[in-house]
């Protein structure tokens, strides 16, 4: 079966996006003026969403169609996960963040080979 158009992939990673900024059906629904009943359907993959729909749900979470549409492999999240966090520390924490990461890419052991 092919990644794109599929239901099962576009509900996991709309719950995904949903929780990850902390927003649920009744707010998502509120804040883009979709029936309830439909988005019940995207998260229970009985349906799939038109493109219109998918572009203004990733417009809605600042993200890209594909991320809504493909299946990620499970090391693209993190990477998501690490953007989420960089971004609620302010410019101080942001700095020492890329500090510390600096460090630790002057450690072999933690560097891909």
């Amino acid at each position: 079966m092919s990644a794109l158009g599929n239901k099962n992939i576009f509900s996991k990673n709309l719950k995904y996006f949903m929780s990850e900024n902390n927003i649920d059906r009744n707010k998502l629904c509120e804040d883009l003026h979709f029936k309830y009943s439909t988005v019940s359907e995207w998260l229970s993959a009985k349906k799939y969403p038109r493109i219109d729909k998918i572009e203004m749900l990733a417009n809605y979470f600042n993200i890209n169609k594909s991320d809504l549409i493909e299946d990620k492999t499970s090391i693209e999240i993190p990477h998501q996960e690490l953007i989420n966090k960089y971004e609620q520390l302010n410019e101080s924490g942001q700095a020492k963040l890329m500090e510390r990461l600096d460090e630790l890419l002057e450690v072999p052991k933690y560097i891909n080979k």
